[in-house]
């Protein structure tokens, strides 16, 4: 008995898929490619109008916030809700103060305020050692002013008006000034040479 003969290769071919065509059954024998999500990564089938959820962003994902932004001179709000309250010693007398130690927290002030409490006074911290000079522009209340030196001594007390715009300058170089109601340093017997204590090791920025 002979064993049939084999078809060539191309009539084999021909004649698969006469059959496959007859069976109604149109199946290809490689594995379907995975479709595409809409963020471009192969993956399970889904609609392509339904993008994938967005992952919930991490604590790293999040900066810190920023400091408040201090407000401009001329906008008419002052800024002590913004800045740090220090105790410190003027001479015997416990006092707290707001400080200023940026460029823009020492620009404002004390402007806008209209009232000063006895025990509150607002230190300007400065970079460096220099001459200063303090004006009064939008600001309310009169106030004593002392230029200090990087030793927290007392160098001079000034008064100064109220929405004077004229300058008061310092006679000797300063690196801070304590700005109280006006007649507190009379008031407390603090005179020039009266030492200033907690400041010194504060850092003034430009």
């Amino acid at each position: 008995m002979h064993a049939p003969r084999a078809l060539p290769p191309h009539v084999a071919a021909l004649t698969a898929a006469v059959a496959a065509l007859a069976s109604g059954c149109p199946r290809s024998s490689a594995p379907a490619a995975p479709l595409e999500r809409a963020d471009g990564a192969a993956g399970p089938s889904a609609p392509a109008a339904v993008p994938a959820p967005a992952a919930a962003a991490g604590p790293e994902a999040v900066g810190p916030p920023g400091p408040p932004r201090t407000p401009h001179p001329d906008e008419g709000r002052h800024q002590l809700d913004l800045l740090p309250l220090l105790p410190i010693r003027v001479g015997d007398v416990p006092v707290q103060v707001w400080v200023a130690d940026t460029y823009e927290r020492r620009r404002l002030g004390l402007m806008h305020v209209r009232a000063l409490p006895d025990d509150r006074g607002m230190l300007f911290v400065y970079p460096d050692v220099d001459r200063r000079a303090f004006w009064m522009q939008n600001t309310l209340i009169p106030l004593s002013l002392a230029y200090v030196g990087a030793d927290g001594r007392i160098h001079e007390v000034v008064d100064m008006k109220a929405l004077d715009e004229s300058t008061y300058p310092s006679r000797q170089a300063a690196r801070f000034g304590l700005e109280m109601r006006l007649g507190w340093f009379d008031d407390h017997g603090v005179r020039p040479g009266a030492r200033i204590e907690g400041i010194t090791q504060l850092v003034g920025y430009p």
